[in-house]
């Protein structure tokens, strides 16, 4: 008895060597391909040129071949899929075709083949078929022998697989990171010498609160929940002296209220739609110069002639009159900008939140596993050698030993496949 084993493994070889010589009726197993999700994968379905059509039907005529086309068109199948297969197997492909159509069940074929397999099982049934060709293809080539191929379509399995040992600890956290520090939406981040939340960040801030919601939903679906793990608020003000209802405060005030008060919007529209925000997790900042304001002075006049001020904490009490402090910051020597506009991009908000995905709620049982269903698809090829108006029965990859009259009767394997996903 000859044996072909294909490339696999040395613990699936031997596991298949020891059922050669343990087996007494049936030779060897069947080549196996498992899909889960179920019957259909839609997304999947391939779309069979007429050629193909034509084969399978038998030459069935147009009627036959429209209505096979439109079987697969109806459940928005892709011809890519089949060009794909075309452009690397070549006539390898073209005669596994032809072998489906030999069989007795060719319709049934093509509907597993066309709608029910995913790409990559019948990749793997290809390169399955490819190996049987490099050692049948001779006997193929003389026309001494035929093959037909049939796909079966085994019953729906359930296996419980292990989730990842970490599902029960929070995942890395989700970022959402937002930044109003440019010159095109400085002037809108926050009015001039006010803290308020202007109607402009407002609408910002629901654009985070929408979502963490989305985020929040998705977890709940699993039967988690989400807490708020870090927040910090950046806001900022320009070195331009406090004016208005702010005179009287300094700029590290001024920066700190408005943080405080987007901080207050964004807590209480976390805390709306039912995300947690410990009170010890907010954090507020300051501008970068570490005085509540970002940038340099501003310049001694700007180019409409309107004078400017130099104060060391943004107040009128602090105004300096020695104009060589005007390019100092912080010891540091920044030249002042001559366009008054681009100070607004100091004018800041930045905001940074985290989300955690908790899986505290969780029971145990989902902790440790989750159900998925499958279902095995079965290539079966058999030849057929031809003698004077007849075939006979000769070989395959499902052969089981023959017991009639002639006991003695033995069927010779070809090859014996791997299992295949």
């Amino acid at each position: 008895m000859k044996r072909f084993i294909l490339e696999i493994d040395d613990n699936e070889k031997n596991r298949i060597l020891s059922m050669h010589n343990k087996a007494r009726t049936v030779l060897f197993e069947q080549q196996t391909v498992t899909q889960t999700g179920g019957t259909k994968v839609s997304n999947q379905v391939m779309i069979p040129t007429p050629e193909d059509a034509r084969t399978l039907k038998g030459g069935g005529g147009d009627p036959a071949i429209k209505a096979f086309v439109s079987k697969t068109t109806n459940f928005k199948g892709s011809a890519d899929l089949n060009s794909q297969l075309v452009s690397s197997y070549g006539e390898t492909y073209t005669s596994f075709i032809k072998g489906l159509s030999n069989s007795p069940y060719k319709s049934k074929n093509a509907d597993i083949w066309y709608l029910q397999l995913t790409q990559d099982s019948r990749i793997v049934f290809l390169n399955q078929w490819k190996a049987y060709l490099d050692a049948a293809n001779k006997r193929i080539q003389k026309g001494k022998q035929e093959v037909k191929i049939t796909l079966l379509e085994g019953k729906k399995t359930s296996e419980n697989v292990d989730l990842p040992p970490n599902l029960t600890t929070p995942p890395p956290p989700i970022v959402i990171l937002q930044e109003f520090n440019e010159i095109g939406v400085g002037k809108n981040v926050y009015d001039d010498n006010k803290s308020d939340v202007t109607s402009y960040m407002q609408g910002e801030i629901q654009k985070i609160i929408v979502g963490a919601q989305d985020i929040l939903n998705q977890a709940k679906s699993a039967g988690a929940t989400v807490v708020c793990t870090k927040m910090e608020v950046t806001a900022s003000s320009s070195r331009l002296r406090n004016t208005g209802e702010a005179e009287n405060i300094t700029w590290v005030e001024l920066s700190k209220r408005r943080a405080e008060n987007v901080k207050n919007s964004l807590v209480t529209g976390l805390q709306g739609v039912g995300i947690t925000v410990p009170t010890n997790i907010p954090v507020l900042k300051g501008g970068f110069n570490g005085d509540g304001t970002s940038g340099p002075n501003p310049p001694k006049q700007d180019s409409k002639g309107n004078q400017y001020s130099l104060t060391t904490d943004g107040t009128k009490n602090t105004i300096q009159t020695d104009e060589k402090l005007r390019n100092i910051v912080n010891n540091k020597t920044i030249e002042p900008h001559t366009d008054i506009n681009q100070y607004l991009q100091y004018k800041f908000c930045i905001i940074n939140v985290e989300l955690q995905v908790q899986w505290n709620s969780l029971p145990e049982d989902v902790k440790k596993f989750e159900t998925i269903v499958s279902k095995n698809f079965t290539m079966e090829i058999k030849s057929l050698v031809k003698i004077p108006q007849a075939t006979i029965p000769r070989d395959g990859f499902r052969t089981k030993l023959l017991h009639g009259l002639n006991l003695n009767t033995i069927i010779r394997v070809d090859i014996c496949p791997a299992f295949g996903r």
